[in-house]
C-alpha cells in the first residue's frame, strides 16, 4: 500500500497518547522520560502500548499527532515516540 492510498489517523497528544506534569519534587523515575520547556521541567508517561500500536498502524495508515501545546513542548515528545 503506497502512502497516497493510506488513510490518515490523527491522535491527540495530551491525555490520550501521553500524560505529563510539571516535576516539582525532583522525582523523575515514575516517568518514561522528561523534557525541559523554558523554565519548566515535565515528566512524561506514555500510555501503555503506544509504541507498539503506532508501529503496527504506520504500516497501513499515515499518522499525525495534534496538540494544543507549544511546539517546544510537543517536538521532544513526538521525537521520543
Amino acid at each position: 500500500m503506497n502512502s497516497k492510498s493510506k488513510k490518515l489517523l490523527i491522535f491527540d497528544l495530551d491525555e490520550t497518547i501521553i500524560r505529563s506534569e510539571i516535576i516539582k519534587n525532583g522525582i523523575i523515575d515514575i516517568y518514561d522520560f522528561d523534557i525541559k520547556v523554558g523554565d519548566e521541567h515535565y515528566g512524561v508517561k506514555l500510555r501503555k502500548g503506544t509504541i507498539k500500536l503506532f508501529n503496527n498502524l504506520k504500516k497501513k495508515f499515515d499518522l499525525a499527532i495534534y496538540t494544543a501545546g507549544t511546539e517546544s513542548y510537543a517536538t521532544p515528545i513526538i521525537d521520543y515516540i
